[in-house]
């Protein structure tokens, strides 16, 4: 469903008939927040960081990857942000350098086993490295690719546009840039609405309670199979089961909404992600949750935005690491917020993820680093499922009774 802004909002966001040039304004909140997370060096946690990966057949010199993702930066003045300052002064400004291409090995990319390749380098706002196209070719003739990208600079739907322009640009078709650089909070003003349902309330972690005190994620790619109908729901009514098996409490299942619909036309690497929280009850089957989402929708719940939020962009970027991230202190006492993530990438087709030389055949994400998420893509007829869990809950057999649970239950 889409909706109609004003017209001044129309006037605000008229979205520029050729691509935009420049990429120059203050941080939004979620922007921020996400800016800080790691950037303390006093956390346990790492930049937050938004990487998709396209599995392919085919091997391609390292020079056309540099080419064509050097065009697609060129064209998207949203990969080329380097961050300028702290707290309400922060803002991005374009001059940062081309990103970059790195070739390597030893690494599928279907599991953390192995991860470490990705984070050889690290992501850096201030310098302006906040996208980077890892290149894993594999002895099959297959080629892994990651577009790593940094969470404050994009989103999934933004990598993911970012990724069609590459294969434009190796394809040697012209290239779409980007149309807009307004923020995802001035779009969510500009909707004014008024409350929102979605709120955090007390939950269980989808595998229970703390065991250990391991640190880091456990994440895998697991193939479900063709896709189901009402394929989000049906996933989250397994998840919210499973909860229920060491829980009364509700389980909390948070869904990425993207923004872009507000905003009709909208074509932009930026971020314009948001998230609902729908509460599943012992008992509840997915038509409850898909009835929930579906009421949150309609309302535009994803879009409420209280001003009291912004307060936080008085604290500097490393304070508010140290107030909202993980430390060896505090990582088992945590609250939690939701029991799980459900992130839809959605469907792709192959043929725009292709090129001469490559052909696309899977698409998946590498989950969000500190928790608990699922990420659900499909290309042809096969959904690739991303699934982890932070490593304190995850033993004891509980990650690959998870996932157990999961494959069964969309098998029966």
């Amino acid at each position: 469903m889409r909706f109609a802004l004003s017209s001044s909002a129309r006037d605000r966001f008229r979205l520029s008939a050729q691509p935009i040039q420049h990429f120059r304004r203050r941080l939004s909140m979620p922007e921020y927040y996400h800016a800080s997370v790691g950037c303390s060096g006093r956390t346990l946690e790492k930049p937050r960081e938004n990487s998709i990966i396209v599995h392919g057949l085919g091997l391609l010199p390292e020079a056309e990857w540099r080419r064509a993702l050097h065009a697609a930066a060129a064209a998207n003045p949203g990969a080329r942000l380097r961050l300028v300052g702290d707290s309400f002064w922060a803002r991005w400004v374009d001059d940062a350098p081309l990103p970059q291409v790195r070739v390597e090995t030893g690494w599928d990319g279907r599991s953390n086993k192995g991860a470490e390749v990705l984070y050889r380098t690290q992501m850096s706002l201030r310098e302006g490295r906040s996208v980077e196209l890892v290149v894993l070719p594999q002895p099959d003739g297959h080629t892994t690719l990651v577009l790593r990208t940094h969470h404050a600079v994009m989103d999934g739907l933004g990598t993911m546009h970012f990724y069609n322009e590459i294969f434009r640009a190796l394809r040697g078709e012209p290239l779409l840039g980007s149309n807009a650089s307004f923020s995802d909070v001035e779009l969510m003003r500009s909707c004014k609405v008024k409350e929102s349902t979605s709120k955090h309330l007390p939950t269980e972690a989808i595998t229970g309670e703390v065991r250990g005190e391991r640190i880091g994620d456990r994440w895998q790619v697991v193939s479900l199979g063709k896709p189901v109908k009402n394929q989000l729901a049906v996933l989250a009514a397994v998840l919210a089961d499973y909860v229920h098996q060491h829980s009364d409490k509700p389980a909390l299942i948070g869904v990425p909404v993207d923004l872009r619909r507000h905003a009709p036309g909208l074509r932009t690497t930026a971020n314009f992600a948001t998230m609902l929280l729908v509460p599943m009850h012992r008992g509840d089957a997915a038509e409850h949750f898909r009835q929930r989402l579906r009421e949150m929708l309609d309302k535009r719940m994803e879009a409420y935005f209280p001003r009291i939020i912004s307060i936080f962009k008085l604290l500097p970027l490393k304070l508010v690491d140290r107030l909202m991230g993980r430390t060896p202190g505090n990582f088992a006492k945590r609250k939690i917020l939701e029991s799980i993530v459900i992130s839809n990438i959605g469907k792709f087709d192959p043929v725009p993820l292709s090129a001469p030389g490559f052909v696309a055949e899977a698409v998946w994400a590498v989950p969000i680093a500190g928790s608990a998420m699922v990420g659900l893509s499909c290309v042809g007829e096969e959904v690739q499922m991303s699934i982890t869990v932070t490593e304190e809950r995850a033993g004891d057999g509980r990650f690959e009774d998870l996932i157990a649970y999961v494959r069964q239950r969309f098998a029966s």
